[in-house]
């Protein structure tokens, strides 16, 4: 709300904003919620496997899902920029949510989209796997954006979850599934012609 009417006092039609993190509970240290609105991403790093644990909102994404363009011509597609949800496009507003079980050692990277379109994946494995500390990994990435272009805003956050010898949780009753990601909507929303 504070945003819209920020670009209504201002002109700044269309402004907005991304959203995304992750949130803990004292009462189940085993359970992080997801949450995210556009195109910054949440990834956890269990092992050496780097999971995307959201879901872009772009118009690309969504030609990605329904089949008509592979995530290699995204790249270079017009529309490659073009947020279908952000903080601030006024109306309801649907946040994606779910709930993910951690383990010790999981290392969860919270960043914006000036990350993952300067540094590859398998780069960003490797310095996530490297580094020692979250505050270390976290230099790195962003200093690694910004020398290969850094043309779009770098934001990076990392929290490791503290290893422990307890067996690790699979399973928790209280996890409702309702919450967990929804698949795509492949319909042609908001007059978005595929």
């Amino acid at each position: 709300q504070e945003i819209s009417a920020l670009a209504a006092d201002t002109g700044g039609l269309g402004m907005g904003t991304t959203l995304t993190g992750i949130g803990f509970e004292s009462e189940r240290p085993n359970v992080v919620l997801v949450f995210n609105v556009g195109d910054s991403r949440v990834y956890r790093l269990r092992g050496s496997e780097l999971r995307q644990l959201t879901h872009d909102h772009l118009v690309v994404q969504e030609l990605i899902d329904a089949g008509h363009i592979t995530a290699a011509e995204a790249g270079s597609h017009p529309d490659r920029n073009v947020v279908t949800r952000s903080l601030g496009e006024g109306g309801h507003l649907e946040i994606d949510w779910h709930q993910e079980h951690t383990r010790g050692g999981d290392r969860f990277l919270v960043c914006s989209d000036g990350l993952v379109k300067e540094v590859d994946e398998p780069t960003i494995v490797a310095v996530l796997l490297e580094s020692t500390t979250a505050d270390e990994a976290v230099q790195r990435l962003v200093r690694t954006a910004v020398e290969h272009g850094g043309r779009d805003n770098v934001t990076v956050a990392i929290v490791d979850v503290a290893p422990t010898d307890a067996p690790a949780l699979d399973e928790d009753p209280d996890i409702d599934v309702d919450t967990n990601p929804r698949p795509p909507d492949r319909s042609d929303r908001d007059g978005l012609l595929i």
